[in-house]
């Protein structure tokens, strides 16, 4: 279900361009989700919240991204929804329920911290400062999480299952931890910050623990799909083998009929040529032989095309397991790092890129 409903524009405090853009890439959304164009809707009403931030536009939003499978983006943009829109909006049954399905497919993580204030970082990535505004979902798998606070910060590993609820507390070490730990004739002493200082990047994150590829290839969609298509190639590529054999043997037995008929008739030399013969007694079999090996050149570039389809996508699965394994770089900085969205305007009055993001 798509929710359609307008919103109210008051003319002297916004744009009246920026408005009317927004509102003609709304209806490209709508009209994009009804044809089940999802990916297209998605990107329609992304460009329309960047120009109208409206809580209408925000639901549509994620209920394209729900249909395109874009099941993290869809649960913060309905959770976004839910927290916005008034209590008794008539879409927010909707919006429950498009979340519900997103839940079920995500983890969902629920952080406390003494205190409650700092950065949090999921694989690297800000994901917003205490408290969270929203819950913080996650995809299946291994995560780390960490919290940082000025120059401290503390990270755990979280291994999340779809549908389930996670709780974590994240603590930093106190201060009189810390005051308790002795120096050491092993451990340099680090002085004291100026006051006017910026504080310093704390510890970056260590890579993330990843499978190995064994396991990776039978748990992962990309290594299941790769691992299903290099054997169906290489499936292809024996069938096409033992088929082109099996034609190859039927044509030579067809031309040794042939040659010992044509010697029973006193006649040698060639008695095919190609396809057909210049004796017509002939013409039937020298037919029937040529299409024996026309079968088999066809199940020959079969086998071939399989064995090296299936060769092309292992060494291209190999490649994607390395190149998806994590970054040995830091990814964290002290600030977050802006993660701007580009994406088109195309309408009949205005043509251009908007740029989409937190600053």
């Amino acid at each position: 279900m798509l929710c359609c409903q307008g919103w109210a524009v008051s003319a002297h405090a916004e744009d009246l361009a920026a408005v009317e853009m927004a509102r003609t890439r709304f209806e490209e959304g709508v009209t994009y989700f009804d044809a089940q164009r999802y990916e297209e809707a998605r990107a329609a009403f992304l460009q329309a919240y960047a120009l109208k931030p409206h809580p209408t536009i925000l639901l549509n939003l994620g209920l394209s991204e729900l249909h395109g499978g874009h099941y993290l983006e869809a649960a913060g943009h309905l959770a976004d929804y839910l927290r916005e829109a008034p209590e008794d909006a008539p879409e927010r049954s909707t919006a429950e329920q498009g979340l519900k399905e997103a839940r079920a497919r995500l983890s969902e993580l629920r952080l406390t911290a003494p205190g409650d204030e700092g950065e949090i970082y999921v694989d690297g990535t800000s994901v917003g400062r205490l408290p969270l505004l929203q819950p913080l979902f996650l995809t299946p798998g291994v995560h780390r999480v960490r919290l940082r606070r000025g120059s401290d910060s503390v990270v755990e590993e979280v291994y999340a299952v779809a549908g389930a609820v996670h709780s974590l507390t994240l603590a930093l070490p106190s201060e009189s931890d810390v005051q308790r730990l002795a120096p050491t004739s092993h451990v340099a002493q680090i002085d004291p910050l100026p006051t006017d200082s910026a504080p310093p990047a704390g510890p970056t994150d260590a890579p993330a623990a990843y499978p190995s590829f064994g396991s990776w290839l039978f748990s992962s969609p990309a290594g299941t799909t790769g691992l299903v298509l290099t054997g169906t190639g290489l499936a292809l590529g024996i069938a096409g083998t033992i088929v082109a054999t099996e034609r190859y043997d039927s044509a030579e037995d067809a031309t040794r009929t042939i040659e010992d008929a044509a010697a029973a008739q006193g006649r040698g030399g060639t008695i095919c040529a190609g396809g057909t013969s210049s004796l017509p007694q002939f013409q039937n079999a020298c037919g029937e032989r040529q299409r024996r090996l026309d079968q088999g050149d066809t199940w020959r570039a079969l086998a071939i095309g399989g064995y090296v389809g299936a060769a092309v996508i292992a060494a291209g699965t190999v490649a994607y397991y390395f190149l998806a394994a994590p970054s040995s770089e830091p990814r964290d900085t002290v600030a977050r790092t802006p993660r701007p969205r580009v994406v088109p305007i195309a309408t009949p009055h205005v043509q251009g890129l908007s740029v989409i993001g937190t600053f």
